[in-house]
């Protein structure tokens, strides 16, 4: 009974299914200065499948944001600021630039809340963001139901195995 129970521990794993959520911002572009950062908050909670905090499980999330001086050809410095200062991100550039990041407290607001608040500000110059992307891989327990047929199935393949380990011992 312990082998049985300890199969279906290590394939109930199998059941659950891996899963993408995204969300972006449609209002872009936003021109930001010094005076006007951009500030979005990516909720994933929303559409027609959405993540379901306490139930849906966050593993990893990546941020992306397309930025661009369409005005005079100066220097700029962007900044993105995010949930825990270990995925914040900050370039200078001309013309064209991506700011990209993720961090371990921002997987963790994400989990509790499915919600994620970043900004990205101008130290110097002024430039817009074009496009803003959240994508976030975890598992989605509600989807990972499975099918009765295939338990019934894997219980009886398994309680076969038993068997046939009691018949070879005895």
């Amino acid at each position: 009974m312990k082998a049985l129970l300890t199969a279906l521990l290590v394939i109930a794993p199998l059941f659950a299914h891996a899963y993408t959520w995204t969300d972006s911002d449609t209002s872009t572009p936003v021109f930001v200065t010094g005076s006007n950062p951009y500030q979005y908050t990516f909720d994933l909670t929303k559409g027609s499948d959405p993540f379901v905090p306490g139930t849906d499980l966050i593993t990893s999330y990546n941020l992306s944001f397309s930025l661009a001086d369409r005005g005079f050809i100066t220097f700029n410095k962007a900044v993105l600021d995010q949930p825990g200062t270990s995925g914040d991100d900050a370039t200078i550039f001309l013309l064209f630039a991506d700011l990209e990041g993720s961090s371990a407290q921002g997987k963790a607001i994400l989990n509790s809340s499915g919600q994620l608040q970043v900004t990205i500000s101008s130290l110097f110059g002024s430039f817009y963001v074009d496009s803003s992307y959240l994508e976030a891989v975890g598992v989605k327990n509600s989807a990972g139901v499975p099918e009765p047929t295939s338990v019934a199935l894997l219980a009886a393949g398994m309680l076969g195995i038993v068997f046939m380990r009691r018949n070879r011992n005895s």
